[in-house]
């Protein structure tokens, strides 16, 4: 009796197992004479001639097979590979496309595609995929993923790359001060892609005021039209789908939605996030402002161009309120009408105002008034400098701007901020919302939170080396060797504070080598840790809040700690009061002196970046002479390592 069509696939997989290639393919041969208009046999022949790197005879195999069953992802899924492995990759795409037609949230395909848009520098459709691979719940292999991401990330400044960003699209349906926001990023990408064609989809009183930039300006969807990359913001999400389908396939499907908008930065930093994805890397540029005719007379002539892109419909001035929440409660809760110059008169404070618009809502932290500052002060800034040059009275300049700009966003803060060490001006932000000192080479961040608020941030704050028992045997393994450099300075060994001890690993390493040890820490869940592990007694606070008696310690670690402090100065001044005569402090931070440094590695925790001559400048002043100091880098960023001591 002749065997059925299953038996024989069954035999010829058999011989697979085997290793018997060639008696495998004369069963399969046979199989599909028996059945010749079945699929299962050409499949597995197509597979088998591609495990033997039988490139020419696999495709025409899988293409037999698609030709019966059209409706197996699987099958293109394996075309897509073959041609992707043979670098024909319009043709791997083709066949990837088509398996995701017949499945749209197949994974292989997905991975598949993005790998291959990749390699024709479609990398911003290839992180589109990858993205939607990383969200998805059936993902199994997210390393893989996250790698071919960071891949994308590193080619972005790739010429090839550069030169397929032909048209962008930004759609940004909000008001015309959040359109003034987003100048800087049409300046960035121009910047860095100064080929680029750039339009920007919003309301015709707001795009006026990207007046004398190089942009094309439109209100509605234009047909017809294909861009490389496209991106909306949050506030353009609800009119988005009556146009959301078409502009995705104007796009051709990278159509990319901004985060959501953080308040703790800046409405400027937020959309220059665009900027960064393309690939940009440098200064935030200046606020953009159309340019008017320029009237000396009158200050206010100077600024009624304003009226031109804004409703003056239903003004009230907005009441002024400083940012003392204690004193809002207290004083200045439901005034409706507050001049700015009697605010100075009740608060004595001149270099620091929060406008709040007139409604009920609460008065909210300073973290949050800081995020829409800027806008503001540029306002003024160009009023008062390049128009205005013979007005002096910069109060009323900044009255006359919020009556005729009622629609601001809800919170402006005018600060001017200097450097802690050499009480320069700041600049920038120049990446993020770090400021520069271009005397000292320090970043400051723009808002640094007050002590109550840090500690409430961070009073609950678990770190991931408490949780792993391997990264807590490395850490105890990082303190020994610290402490080897450490002592080969300091050889005796006396009473020592560790400045933020984390879970205590320096403190713990220290004691067993015969040192006293003390210590603080403002995380109590790491605080509960090294007392439960290590029978460590941390107090908890910041060191400039804590009752520790002077001219008590040996030597004082801030091992990464002094980019978190408030005040690094103060920080420094404390040091040295709880400092024996001749006492050490050792002191590690990172150096990230160039913009680029600090927009690879950006932590939202570190309020200052240090340069070497900073920090060297800082410890000078208090008296402090460097005896020792080494650079490193074990996670990739570069850290100065120094031992001072009391002069």
């Amino acid at each position: 009796m002749m065997d059925s069509y299953e038996e024989k696939l069954l035999r010829a997989d058999k011989a697979v197992a085997a290793n018997d290639a060639d008696k495998a393919l004369m069963i399969y041969q046979d199989a599909i004479e028996t059945a010749p208009q079945r699929p299962d046999a050409y499949y597995d022949i197509a597979v088998l001639y591609s495990q033997q790197h039988q490139f020419e005879l696999a495709v025409n195999f899988f293409n037999k097979a698609a030709e019966i069953n059209q409706s197996d992802e699987t099958i293109y899924n394996n075309l897509g590979v073959l041609y992707y492995s043979h670098a024909e990759y319009y043709k791997a795409e083709q066949n990837f496309i088509k398996a995701l037609r017949l499945k749209a949230d197949y994974q292989e395909a997905l991975y598949g595609l993005a790998n291959t848009y990749s390699k024709q520098n479609k990398i911003f459709k290839a992180y589109t995929l990858l993205e939607k691979l990383l969200s998805s719940e059936s993902n199994s292999d997210r390393e893989k993923i996250e790698a071919a991401l960071d891949k994308i990330y590193e080619r972005r400044a790739e010429q090839c790359v550069k030169e397929s960003i032909k048209k962008i699209l930004l759609v940004k349906l909000g008001d015309p001060a959040g359109t003034a926001m987003l100048t800087p990023t049409l300046q960035a990408i121009r910047q860095y892609v100064p080929e680029v064609e750039i339009t920007v989809l919003g309301k015709k009183e707001s795009l006026a005021m990207l007046n004398g930039l190089p942009v094309k300006k439109i209100t509605s969807v234009e047909s017809d039209e294909k861009y490389s990359i496209g991106f909306y913001t949050d506030c353009s999400s609800e009119q988005l789908p009556d146009w959301g389908e078409t502009l995705k396939a104007q796009c051709d499907g990278t159509l990319l939605k901004l985060p959501p908008f953080n308040i703790v930065i800046n409405e400027i930093e937020h959309y220059m996030e665009m900027a960064h994805f393309l690939g940009y890397t440098g200064i935030t540029p200046e606020i953009h402002l159309p340019d008017v005719p320029r009237n000396q007379n009158n200050f206010s002539s100077d600024l009624v161009f304003l009226k031109d892109f804004i409703e003056p419909k239903n003004m009230a001035f907005p009441k002024s309120i400083h940012l003392d929440v204690e004193m809002v409660q207290s004083s200045f809760k439901g005034t409706e009408c507050l001049e700015y110059e009697n605010v100075k008169e009740v608060t004595g404070k001149t270099d620091l105002l929060l406008y709040a618009p007139n409604n009920d809502e609460t008065i909210l932290a300073k973290e949050i008034a800081e995020a829409q500052w800027r806008f503001l002060v540029t306002l003024v800034d160009y009023a008062f400098e390049k128009k205005c040059e013979n007005i002096i009275r910069r109060t009323d300049i900044e009255a006359y701007a919020l009556r005729i700009f009622h629609r601001l966003p809800s919170f402006y803060v005018y600060e001017k901020i200097r450097c802690p060490l050499c009480g320069n001006t700041l600049r920038g932000p120049v990446v993020k919302d770090m400021l520069f000192c271009s005397e000292c080479g320090i970043h400051r961040k723009r808002y640094v939170l007050p002590a109550g608020a840090l500690k409430n941030r961070l009073k609950n704050i678990v770190i991931g080396t408490l949780l792993d028992s391997k990264k807590t045997e490395q850490r105890i393994s990082e303190a020994e060797e610290q402490l080897d450099w450490i002592e080969r300075t300091i050889p005796q060994k006396g009473s020592l504070f560790d400045v933020g001890a984390s879970g205590g690993f320096m403190l713990k390493a220290a004691r067993d080598r015969g040192w006293r040890v003390d210590g603080n820490e403002i995380s109590l869940e790491s605080i509960k840790w090294a007392k439960e592990n290590f029978d460590l007694n941390l107090k908890y606070g910041l060191l400039n809040d804590l009752d520790v008696m002077l001219h008590t310690f040996n030597a004082v670690i801030l091992w990464h700690t002094l980019e978190h402090t408030i005040d690094f100065r103060e920080t420094i001044e404390t040091v040295r009061e709880i400092l024996c005569a001749g006492g050490y402090a050792v002191i590690a931070v990172p150096i990230k002196t160039s913009q680029e440094e600090i927009f690879k590695a950006y932590e939202d925790l570190h309020n200052y970046e240090f340069s070497i001559d900073g920090l060297n400048k800082l410890m000078g002043q208090n008296g402090f002479v460097r005896l020792e100091c080494r650079e490193a880098a074990p996670t990739g960023v570069r850290e100065y390592h120094a031992i001072y001591k009391i002069a």
